[in-house]
């Protein structure tokens, strides 16, 4: 197994692989770095952009069957990341079985979004009561409205500069 660095400096990209069978290093001058960049950008901003609409997809599908209900905010747990601390808030609600469950969010946020003892909508899974999320915007939507706007933007990006080099390409061959 290996890595593979780029550098970027002075207008040219060096690629630089380091693994088992040693290091190599290959310079980019100019337009000859456009078509990796463009590939890594395209490759990468579809990914994000299909994992968006996906958790599109699961959440449009958990809005449209989930059960509603009142839950009261209990505490809020603290998240610690890369970029300090975020806090996940912990609801309890009573469930159309009668019973009183509690969920912590997914999603967190700095500084907390919810306070405690605040009473919130929620929508959980009538067949998994622990599947519960709180009913805001960015509880529900939050990843879908990052990753498919992230994603478009970087396969759009991508797609443009093939397209730029596939033209350049065609301008040269021309002569």
């Amino acid at each position: 197994m290996g890595h593979l660095t780029a550098l970027l400096y002075d207008g040219r990209m060096e690629l630089k692989w380091e693994g088992v069978g040693g290091s190599r290093r290959h310079k980019l001058c100019g337009w000859q770095a456009v078509p990796l960049v463009g590939t890594i950008f395209l490759v990468l901003g579809s990914g994000f952009l299909v994992m968006g609409v996906v958790l599109g997809l699961i959440t449009s599908n958990f809005v449209e069957n989930g059960r509603q209900a009142q839950a009261t905010v209990v505490s809020l747990q603290a998240v610690s990341g890369d970029n300090g601390v975020t806090y996940a808030p912990v609801f309890q609600y009573s469930g159309a079985d009668g019973r009183e469950h509690t969920v912590t969010s997914h999603a967190s946020s700095s500084p907390a979004g919810f306070s405690v003892g605040e009473r919130v909508n929620i929508l959980y899974s009538s067949k998994d009561p622990e599947d519960a999320r709180i009913d805001t915007l960015w509880q529900l939507w939050g990843f879908p409205l990052i990753f498919c706007p992230l994603g478009g933007l970087f396969a759009l990006v991508g797609a443009i500069l093939l397209l730029v080099l596939r033209r350049r390409f065609r301008q040269t061959a021309r002569g």
